[in-house]
């Protein structure tokens, strides 16, 4: 078991490595401008739409390392030029690589881009116009609007362009770019903890952080009541001849019918408000709370989850319990459990010592799959009981577009979904050895 644990372990590198390399894709195909983006936000502007000077914006690109190649090699057409990555302004460089797919003169993509008839921020929409068309490939529109504008230069350069598109070289180039390029800055980035948010500036492993302590405050929490009440009630319920456990269930089954959102706005409520009944004001209310950890007690602490905590317990323990119940009733008839009657067991040591070690297996199943969803299935809760966890903090991210806070996030849930499928091997090994 330890050799097959290790090799799992080991296995778990490279998948982590192809996981990053997925993430690392998807970021730099982020569907707006990150120089612009950060240059607004450090201003104090995010919704600025003033041109932003040409050093300005290749003084941040660089910072970002947007003029390092991308990975350690690029596998390129032989066409395409060694100094594209030199060019940093994002819509610049995504013209450059929709003219390389269809011509191979790089000169005059040059000179098209870099023309200050189209470069000059009075031409805006003229730019944008001329643009939409060469991306849709209808060159010879923008050669002619160039031309009624006297801007020759890059009517010129948008010729040759045309010209020069059955001239492709489709072989590939393979250039090794060493370990200057934007993935190994990103991931040295990551794991040396300098990478800040595009929003505010604090550290990323700072927000994520905090968050986290919330968020696996109240999941470690709601896990361990949400079992323990759940395993507990669906036992009793074959164990004890007492009908106050069906009713538990029976009530636990309803609770669980109810949609998350629903249960939790009720208990918000019912329970953090004197609207109906001092009596009923038990817990304080979401709007009041403080998510200041340093400057409140563990009581406050506590008080502040545990209202989420019931809710997520209660909601979980009624699928927790009836799924036990069903599988023992299962076990019941097996012919083991027949064998274990003959030898003079009771129905409590038939249950605990044959037939929960079997009943139990796919709630093994169950509880590494809801390690991974404590990140993402925790964001209905949070935004319920105004929780400041991973899960608001992911949605925000995506809402504001702060990508240095959202893939880390995605990177870190990817990492502990697979080490929550390793724990699986683990345990099933422990129950049934047959499985090693």
């Amino acid at each position: 078991m330890k050799s097959h644990f290790f090799k799992r372990i080991i296995l778990l590198i490279p998948s982590i490595f192809a996981i990053s390399i997925i993430i690392f894709i998807l970021k730099q195909n982020i569907p707006n401008d990150i120089v612009e983006q950060t240059i607004n936000f450090q201003s104090g502007d995010s919704n600025s739409t003033v041109n932003i000077d040409e050093a300005t914006y290749k003084t941040v690109a660089k910072e970002l390392g947007l003029d390092k190649p991308q990975f350690y090699f690029s596998i390129t057409p032989s066409h395409y030029p060694d100094t594209l990555n030199y060019i940093t302004n994002y819509n610049n460089k995504r013209l450059a690589k929709s003219l390389l797919k269809s011509s191979c003169d790089w000169n005059a993509i040059q000179d098209f881009i870099n023309d200050e008839s189209l470069t000059d921020p009075k031409n805006i929409s003229f730019r944008n116009t001329i643009i939409s068309l060469v991306l849709k490939k209808n060159y010879q529109s923008a050669i002619k609007q160039l031309k009624e504008k006297n801007y020759s230069t890059a009517a010129m350069a948008l010729t040759s362009i045309a010209k020069n598109k059955s001239a492709l070289y489709v072989f590939p180039k393979i250039k090794w770019s060493g370990i200057n390029n934007q993935y190994h800055q990103w991931i040295a980035n990551l794991f040396s903890l300098q990478t800040r948010s595009i929003i505010d500036g604090q550290l990323t492993v700072s927000k994520i952080s905090s968050a986290l302590l919330w968020t696996l405050s109240l999941s470690i929490l709601s896990l361990i009541f949400s079992y323990g009440i759940g395993l507990f009630i669906g036992l009793m319920s074959h164990i004890s001849s007492n009908q106050i456990w069906k009713y538990l269930q029976l009530a636990l089954d309803t609770v669980y019918s109810l949609p998350l959102f629903w249960f939790g706005t009720l208990l918000v409520v019912f329970f953090t408000t004197s609207h109906y009944g001092k009596f009923l004001h038990i817990f304080p209310s979401p709007l009041d709370a403080d998510f200041a950890i340093s400057s409140g007690s563990l009581l406050k602490f506590i008080q502040v989850l545990l209202l989420p905590c019931i809710c997520i317990s209660l909601h979980s323990a009624g699928y927790i319990s009836a799924l036990l119940s069903s599988n023992l009733s299962k076990e019941m008839n097996a012919p083991y459990i027949t064998t274990a009657r003959q030898k003079g067991l009771t129905q409590r040591q038939v249950i605990i010592n044959h037939a929960f070690k079997n009943a139990a297996f796919p709630l093994v199943t169950i509880f590494t799959n809801s390690l991974p969803s404590i990140f993402t299935g925790s964001l209905i809760t949070e935004v319920i009981f105004n929780i400041p966890g991973i899960g608001r903090l992911i949605y925000k991210s995506i809402l504001l577009s702060d990508w240095n806070i959202l893939l880390p996030c995605i990177l870190l849930i990817a990492i502990v979904t697979m080490v929550s499928y390793l724990l699986a091997d683990v345990l099933y090994e422990k129950i049934d050895p047959r499985l090693n």
